[in-house]
């Protein structure tokens, strides 16, 4: 779902930005300001047509001439838009959003079940208001049974209608478009920010001050429409305070009027601040001459809000009449009968909301759970959320008072009242705007606004505060970001009953918590509704990896002024922070299962057997292993990852290796392991980089080019021999590369020789390294003697496994040696030209177009300059080219070796050597592209790598099968394959599990047996690069055009199938390729 998901982003940005735009690029404003105009009148603009399209009954599919009126717009004006892009305040502003955004819809996808408090039913009720909307439900229609139409305003609902409506209709895109949409909210208030500070880091604090808000972030993954509201208040509220200045007065008035009137069609939790901005309008009135005059501005600015107020109300009034229109809201249904009692109502909500419930007895019923930690999310839930200061954070409410007080103090006596005076309405009458009484507090209904607007002051003072308060902030932060957010979100996503209870289902977890957490629940199942979790989200590991790398992100440009360490500023920072994400990743995709897919995988068995037989001492075993010609060296290191394994095994419960079930139940243990020959490539790689002469720079971009690559990661979670060979070779080449001594020479070439010992498919690599080594040194007065000891370090390398073998196999091992050569004909020899880049475009995108291009255009503005290439650089490219010679040769010309997709994973580093010295050589001149480039080329990563978190294979699908279904009949949709037929008896023979395993050879398709479809997941050869191991072009055509998915199907009529697939369909002697 990963395109989806990138789909949706632009669509929303196009429409949110793009819409408005020619009427904000025309304006008097500053640059930030024309953005947040432009937003505003964006959602005006999708409101405007939404209610147009809903009022007159017109078809929604015009909804669709939105995005190229946005494209075209933006294209139209695109001179300020370039412009506005180069202003700092903007750039600044963009990428504090980007962070923030991502930020919430990652905790987005940890939900699993809404929870927190007494929230429930909401989120519901806002869905079901979209869909009233786009399926134009009746007018009478009552809301979760209880509220009609008028008890909200429909701005937000009909905004994100619009936006399902030009995606898919599901409650997934319905919580990634509300969860968009409150992170906006961040934009006016960067934008206020600029207003109170000139420091350049204060939009990056306000990003961190936003990230580590338990309020702002919970309130922006439930989705509701209270931080839409807030997003045009603060919007409003600048452009009040920009026409109080006197700079583009009507301009100035006209945004302020409709943002206002905006933010009360979106939520009626705007109304305070509208009645005291209006109050201030009145009574702080600008006093510069020349100004127009300001009854005129007044009635225009009047006249423009009330116009957009019309649209709803008056709709409502003729629709529902004006008491079915004003006496539907809580805030009036639940007012007391007698004034009296309404009042002491308000002034005993207003002390909760002020004073935090652990200082008062509140009745503890509300959160009362058997979940020990479900209790203290709770706990810190009712006081982020329902307390005023606990909602700035722990510590913040202190410095924002500080600060507040601090400016009060100095400023002009109409300002001081203005401001003060807003607070006082605005708490007052945000606390009274709810009728009924609320023990916990009532901050989270009217006052969302005004804490951001604290954060914003926060954001803007921050200069001034000393290192004590700066670091009380910062310890106050951590506690907010743990038990305020990750606490929180920890319990939405089940994580510590997993760990901790793991034999419980998810609907007992559910039953610990309180009560509105299994109403929540069932509200999801009843309604069949698919969260954002389930549709978009990768594993929680890997968000709580991207969570972190954010949050790194985000964090050192507020630290500013701090000087930091000349560590952090150099390149060289970055070398253990890729690596440890690199690590990580793998190990997490190790962790998930997979193995046993691809048939190389069955050589580590090998080594598990040499492991036993070396324990047990039985060396006639041992002895017959050893005998073995192909890949004879990857046994011998299996060994020690599997030492390895059975140590971790230890630690589980499957530690007790004489039953060899507990062996494979801990074969990812082997697979994380083995994974750690990928990282080291990555390490290795950056120290070939510097030992061949490049520097620091470019040695840190190739590292994150490789970091990135498809093809140097997905291997990580199988048993394979690849990255340890690749290891080998690298390592050849950092020790050949070095000084010109015989010692370095000698063990670069028995590397270079186990190299292809560990995996005969390397072959080509022999040859290149000892060509490379040996131009490395021509130049040397060595050369002579390095040549042959990389010669003899070679031949022993190669010779030796040759040797052992021939020993202890005899004639046996000459003739496994001569069946194994010959079986390298899976494919076709006549495209060895194209199966490389053919495979790579599958496997690397836009990725790999881009590292060819930069390449290019590196070589091709040295030659304009007359500038040579570095020496290395000439080598590295002599290498690809002489890499890509050895395969056509073989291959297409001699016939003797298929090229595969493994066979290309050489390639992979050549071209990151190269990629990151061009990248280096384009980016020296422009360092303010280098953060711009490396967001990019993370973003690729995200989009080439996350797909694999979720890719499911044929084993473990067996595995869930046989646990929860039994053993069914097995039987495939293609002809021609090998197959192995599982030992145990079948016990369910009105099911028949279909294509769980490898698909290979591939002769024909088959029609699927008649039945239910109980289980579908897509097959792993549906990935396209997976297609370019030993398949030929014909078989990738079958392939890509029939749906081989695994499949669990009930039989219609078990008796017409048998266990197991006739022989006749299975593979035939006739189906063996022979490369042609």
């Amino acid at each position: 779902m990963l395109p989806e998901f990138i789909r949706c982003l632009l669509l929303f940005t196009l429409l949110t930005l793009g819409l408005g735009w020619p009427l904000a690029a025309r304006l008097p404003l500053a640059p930030l300001e024309k953005l947040v105009a432009s937003l505003v009148c964006s959602l005006i603009a999708l409101w405007l047509t939404g209610w147009l399209l809903y009022t007159c009954v017109l078809p929604w599919f015009l909804l669709w001439l939105l995005p190229p009126l946005a494209a075209a717009g933006l294209f139209w004006r695109r001179g300020e838009l370039v412009a506005l892009l180069r202003d700092p305040a903007v750039r600044a502003g963009l990428t504090a959003q980007g962070l923030v955004t991502l930020w919430c819809l990652g905790w987005l996808s940890l939900v699993q079940n809404y929870s927190g408090g007494g929230w429930t039913s909401d989120w519901f009720e806002h869905w079901e208001r979209a869909l009233f909307f786009l399926q134009r439900e009746p007018v009478d229609h009552l809301f979760l049974g209880v509220y009609p139409l008028t008890a909200r305003p429909p701005l937000e609902n009909i905004v994100t209608a619009a936006c399902l409506h030009l995606t898919t209709v599901t409650f997934a895109h319905y919580q990634l478009f509300s969860t968009l949409l409150g992170s906006l909210v961040f934009l006016p208030a960067a934008l206020l920010v600029t207003r109170w500070s000139t420091d350049r880091t204060a939009i990056a604090v306000l990003a961190v001050l936003f990230m580590v808000n338990p309020l702002f972030v919970q309130n922006t993954v439930f989705p509701w429409t209270k931080l839409p509201a807030a997003l045009l208040v603060l919007a409003a509220l600048h452009f009040f305070l920009r026409h109080r200045d006197g700079h583009a007065p009507l301009t100035s008035a006209l945004l302020f009027a409709t943002a206002l009137a905006a933010a009360l069609l979106t939520h009626y939790s705007a109304a305070p601040y509208a009645l005291a901005l209006g109050l201030g309008w009145l009574l702080w009135r600008p006093s510069a001459p020349g100004r127009p005059a300001f009854l005129r501005v007044t009635v225009l600015a009047a006249g423009a809000g009330s116009l957009l107020l019309a649209t709803w109300f008056g709709w409502a009034f003729a629709t529902y009449g004006v008491s079915g229109t004003l006496s539907t809201n809580t805030s009036v249904t639940t007012v007391a009968a007698d004034a009296g009692g309404q009042l002491l109502r308000v002034l005993l909500n207003l002390r909760d909301t002020l004073v935090p419930h652990f200082l008062r007895s509140p009745d503890p019923a509300l959160i009362e759970q058997t979940s020990p930690w479900g209790y203290v999310r709770d706990w810190f839930f009712q006081s982020y959320q329902l307390n005023l200061l606990l909602a700035l954070g722990s510590v913040a409410w202190l410095a924002v008072l500080r600060e507040a007080w601090r400016l009060q103090a100095t400023a002009a006596p109409a300002e001081r009242m203005f401001w003060g005076g807003f607070g006082l309405v605005v708490i007052g009458l945000g606390v009274a705007a709810h009728g009924a009484r609320d023990v916990w507090g009532l901050t989270h209904i009217c006052l969302q606004a005004l804490v951001l607007l604290g954060l914003a002051l926060l954001a803007a003072r921050w200069h001034n505060l000393g290192r004590g308060w700066r670091r009380a902030l910062v310890a106050g932060a951590t506690l907010d970001l743990a038990a305020g957010i990750a606490l929180h979100f920890a319990v939405q996503h089940h994580t510590l009953d997993r760990w901790l209870t793991p034999e419980r289902n998810a609907m007992e977890i559910t039953a610990s918590y309180n009560p509105q957490t299994l109403k929540n629940l069932i509200g999801l199942i009843v309604n069949r509704l698919d969260t954002f979790h389930n549709v978009f989200a990768p594993p929680a590991a890997v968000v709580a990896g991207l969570l972190s790398l954010l949050l790194l992100t985000a964090l050192p440009r507020p630290l500013h002024p701090v000087n930091l360490p000349p560590l952090l500023r150099s390149p060289r920072f970055f070398v253990p922070v890729i690596l440890a994400v690199a690590l990580v990743l793998r190990l997490i995709l190790a962790a998930q299962g997979g193995q046993y897919y691809f048939g190389d995988e069955e050589r580590y068995d090998r080594g598990v057997a040499l492991y036993r037989a070396l324990a047990a001492g039985d060396f006639s075993q041992v002895r017959s292993i050893a005998a073995l010609p192909e890949h004879a060296l990857f046994p011998w290191v299996t060994v020690g990852v599997t030492a390895g394994q059975h140590l971790l095994a230890q630690c589980t419960p499957y530690g007790d290796w004489s039953q060899p079930q507990n062996i494979a139940l801990t074969m990812w243990l082997g697979a994380a392991l083995l994974s750690l020959f990928s990282t080291l490539n990555l390490f290795l790689l950056h120290r070939l980089a510097r030992v061949a002469g490049a520097n620091e720079s470019t040695a840190v971009w190739a590292l994150l080019l490789m970091a990135a690559s498809n093809t140097a990661f997905y291997h990580a979670r199988h048993l394979l021999p690849y990255e340890c060979a690749l290891s080998a070779a690298l390592a050849a080449l950092i020790t050949g590369l070095r000084a010109a001594m015989p010692v370095r020479a000698l063990v670069c070439g028995l590397l270079a020789g186990s190299a292809y010992g560990l995996y005969n498919g390397y072959w080509f690599l022999v040859p290149l390294l000892w060509l490379v080594h040996t131009l490395a040194h021509w130049r040397s007065p060595r050369r002579w003697q390095v040549v042959i000891w990389n010669t003899v370090g070679t031949l022993l390398a190669l010779g030796l496994p040759v040797l052992m073998g021939a020993t202890l196999g005899g004639q046996q091992y000459w003739a496994s040696l001569g069946t194994f050569s010959r079986s390298a004909t899976l494919g076709m020899f006549a495209e060895a030209w194209s199966l490389p880049w053919a495979y790579l475009w599958h496997a690397e995108g836009a990725l790999g177009i881009a590292v060819v291009a930069v390449i290019a255009l590196a070589v091709g503005t040295g030659l304009g300059r007359q500038e040579r290439p570095a020496p290395w650089v000439r080598l590295t490219m002599f290498a690809l080219a002489t890499t890509y010679g050895l395969l056509l040769l073989f291959a297409h010309g001699l016939e003797l070796f298929v090229v595969y997709a493994r066979t290309v994973k050489p390639l992979v580093p050549m071209f990151c050597l190269l990629g990151g010295w061009a990248l280096s050589e384009l980016l020296a001149p422009r360092p303010g592209l280098r953060p711009v480039v490396a967001a990019g080329i993370v973003l690729a990563a995200t989009i080439n790598l996350l797909p694999h978190f979720g890719r499911v294979f044929p084993r473990d699908i067996e595995t869930a099968v046989l646990k929860h279904w039994g053993n069914p009949k097995r039987t495939l949709s293609i002809a021609g394959s090998l197959y192995v037929p599982y030992g145990a008896p079948v016990n369910r023979p009105d099911l028949a599990l279909v294509n769980a395993q490898l698909l290979y050879p591939v002769r024909a398709l088959l029609p699927l047996p008649r039945g239910e479809t109980l289980l579908r997941v897509t097959h792993p050869l549906a990935y396209e690069p997976f297609q370019y191991e030993c398949h030929t072009p014909r078989e990738r055509d079958l392939i890509r055009q029939h749906d081989l998915s695994i499949r669990l199907i009930r039989l219609v009529d078990p008796a017409a199938l048998p266990d197991n697939p006739p022989l006749s369909m299975l593979y035939q002697p006739a189906d063996y390729p022979t490369g042609r």
